[in-house]
């Protein structure tokens, strides 16, 4: 008979919630983590972002808030941290899209279909076939239309992943003889019929079976496919994971394309482009190599302002293929704290001997299935020193004047079923891409453009 398929570890399992304050935090660290230190973080069982251990997800100190900024305070909120676009930023926005300047016509159109309570104009079979009006958006109704259909043949709870990954060998196959251990997905091996030893018409071929011989029947092979990836390597992007960040990046990207023609020089805009950050090796004597983990991103906006902040990208994107649901909601927050956690590590490792005192920010937007969140890192110097300290750092600090946390705000939902939600995530998304604007001739066009505009005029 064959094994039975190999689950992957679940992010964070063990644990059912995620710490909301240290208070709770310094609970569960002494639960789990008495006398841990920060090198430790894998002596749990190696791992990625997305099979996280308990333990090592306590280790890197981060804390969610537990209240969740809804839609209609998202842009306040962003605005107070002070880290990333202006309250003026926020009324050109409102005053560009009031004016439906360069486009934003169309993305009026595409609420008027995407979202439910909005007045439909056109019968939903006939959806899909209405791409006049809607310029850079139109590819999101056949996209929102998919992943829509698709939702309803999601996986179950207790379910095995989709036929995404490699086909679960049978116990007699060896180990594959090629590859590294840090490759992102292990090849596919073929298996070979069983030939007779010391039998010359046997074949070294491992394609073609004996000559005119009957050969014993196959060892049996389950018939589910299963994830055979080790915990080490994140998971691969599954096809639905595929259509939910291309529907992020068609959206974002054409905000970006509404305001690229008042623009001389090329505007970033969102990618696709999967990117796998790497956190460690954490600093021992004598250095190991293997103390590190990795995670992996669906994409991002490779853009910073200020310039001097340093950052990789300016908002790094993560996509799922189901919805969340409150069974679901501690493992994908696990897994989206080590994103960040990993994007951090990238971001300083450069200057992990200089640090500079200072508050710093990640930004990360996250859609499952047709929902959006927004999450936001806040860390200090404190954070930094404890990641990039030395490896015989006590995980539990011993001073608590000192700070070194991640706390973790996230904003949202942002429903595409619900108009006013989605224009408070494209005001938000506008408000970006009109940053990258400032100290240029354009930024100044975009003024002229939308004088004379009374605040009692702003619908959105």
């Amino acid at each position: 008979m064959a094994a039975a398929p190999r689950e992957r570890r679940k992010p964070v399992s063990g644990l059912p919630n995620l710490p909301s304050t240290r208070a709770e935090w310094h609970e569960m660290a002494n639960l789990y983590l008495a006398n841990a230190r920060l090198r430790d973080i894998c002596s749990f069982g190696r791992f990625s972002a997305s099979t996280v251990t308990k333990e090592a997800f306590l280790t890197v100190r981060c804390v969610w808030d537990n209240s969740v900024v809804p839609p209609d305070e998202a842009l306040g909120y962003i605005i107070a941290t002070g880290a990333f676009f202006s309250q003026e930023h926020w009324d050109d926005a409102r005053q560009f899209l009031n004016r439906k300047l360069l486009g934003s016509k169309q993305l009026s159109n595409l609420f008027d279909i995407v979202c439910l309570d909005a007045e439909k104009k056109t019968p939903p079979r006939f959806q899909c076939s209405v791409t006049d009006g809607l310029g850079p958006f139109s590819m999101l109704v056949n996209l929102h239309k998919q992943i829509a259909e698709k939702s309803l043949s999601f996986a179950r709870d207790g379910d095995l992943d989709p036929p995404t990954y490699a086909p679960i060998k049978p116990r007699s196959a060896p180990p594959p003889s090629s590859g590294s251990p840090t490759s992102r997905t292990p090849k596919r091996t073929r298996r070979s019929s069983p030939i007779v030893e010391d039998d010359p018409r046997s074949s070294p071929d491992p394609l073609v079976g004996p000559v005119n011989q009957i050969t014993s029947p196959r060892p049996e092979i389950h018939p589910r496919i299963s994830n055979e990836l080790p915990d080490e390597v994140p998971d691969p992007r599954t096809p639905t994971e595929t259509l939910v960040v291309n529907f992020t990046v068609t959206l974002l990207g054409g905000i970006a394309c509404m305001v690229q023609r008042l623009s001389s020089s090329t505007l970033c805009v969102a990618n696709s482009y999967e990117t796998t950050y790497q956190f460690g090796p954490i600093a021992v004597n004598p250095p190991k190599e293997e103390i590190k983990f990795r995670a992996r991103i669906d994409g991002s906006i490779p853009f910073s302002k200020p310039e001097d902040m340093n950052l990789l990208e300016m908002v790094i994107f993560e996509a799922k293929r189901d919805p969340r649901t409150p069974d679901r909601g501690v493992a994908v927050r696990g897994q989206q704290s080590m994103e960040h956690v990993a994007y951090i590590w990238e971001r300083h490792v450069k200057e992990r001997a200089s640090i500079k005192p200072g508050v710093y920010r990640t930004f990360m937007i996250s859609q499952d299935c047709l929902s959006f969140y927004i999450s936001i890192g806040t860390y200090d110097d404190e954070y930094l020193n404890y990641i990039f300290g030395p490896g015989n750092a006590p995980v539990i600090p011993t001073d608590n004047r000192r700070n070194g946390f991640l706390h973790i705000q996230e904003l949202g939902p942002f429903e595409t079923e619900i108009r006013r939600e989605m224009e408070v995530l494209a005001q938000i998304i506008l408000c970006l891409t009109l940053w990258q604007l400032d100290g240029k001739p354009e930024a100044s066009m975009i003024k002229t453009s939308m004088a004379g505009v009374r605040p009692d005029e702003l619908w959105w």
